[in-house]
């Protein structure tokens, strides 16, 4: 999988999770100060993005993605995915 799709399927989790942010979604948006997620719905982006790539992503991890920007978040998807 390419950087680009996982960032188009991260982007596109994170409408299904919150659709009025769609307009607000870029590649180098911040989750929580750009985009507006909440640390609940971070924490069920994280959830989401476990299950569409089939990966675990550590409870660790998870505390350093609540600002992480969309490609920080689909670089450490694709981290776990090549493992």
């Amino acid at each position: 999988m390419s950087s680009i799709e996982t960032v188009k399927d991260i982007k596109r989790l994170i409408v299904e999770l919150k659709p009025e942010v769609a307009g607000k979604i870029t590649d180098e948006a911040r989750l929580q100060s750009e985009i507006g997620l909440t640390s609940v719905e971070i924490i069920d982006l994280v959830i989401a993005a476990e299950d569409e790539f089939k990966i675990e992503i550590p409870d660790d991890d998870t505390g350093e993605l609540m600002d992480a920007t969309v490609i920080d978040l689909a670089l450490r998807v694709e981290s776990l995915i090549n493992v």
